[in-house]
């Protein structure tokens, strides 16, 4: 009888041990997306900015032509250079965000990983002052 109690016991805990494994498993592969996530950000934070300085470039290159062309009154340039300025200001906002949501991200990783890395050294721990109980060891 006693035998029988010692076999189910360790059959809960072989059980409890794939368990364990299943969830580090999904954690693994979880933690695999969201690092995919950031590298796709981090690429999109990239390819705003590296558009942002082409654009900041093609209007300091377009306000030279504009400054070379008689025809255009001062005010049609102004007009075009405030709306040059708008869509920079617009695209920064945008590479702003987009970090802001990296930070946030990693943030939000950090302390999952934190968290779950805490619940395996639990559940770890439990695993083995099961298994020293088992066997009489202590």
């Amino acid at each position: 009888m006693e035998m029988d109690k010692v076999n189910n016991e360790f059959l809960d805990m072989n059980k409890e041990a794939k368990s364990l494994v299943a969830s580090l498993k999904r954690l693994n592969k979880e933690v695999k997306g969201y690092s995919d996530s950031k590298k796709d950000l981090s690429k999109l934070t990239k390819t705003l900015s590296d558009f942002i300085n082409e654009t900041r470039k093609l209007t300091e290159q377009s306000s030279k032509v504009i400054e070379n062309t008689s025809k255009l009154t001062p005010s049609k340039i102004d007009k075009k250079v405030d709306k040059i300025s708008k869509r920079i200001d617009a695209f920064e906002g945008l590479v702003t965000k987009t970090v802001d949501r990296i930070e946030k991200m990693e943030t939000y990783l950090s302390r999952e990983i934190k968290s779950l890395t805490k619940a395996v050294d639990l559940n770890s721990e439990a695993i083995k002052n099961k298994r020293i109980h088992l066997f009489g060891k202590g």
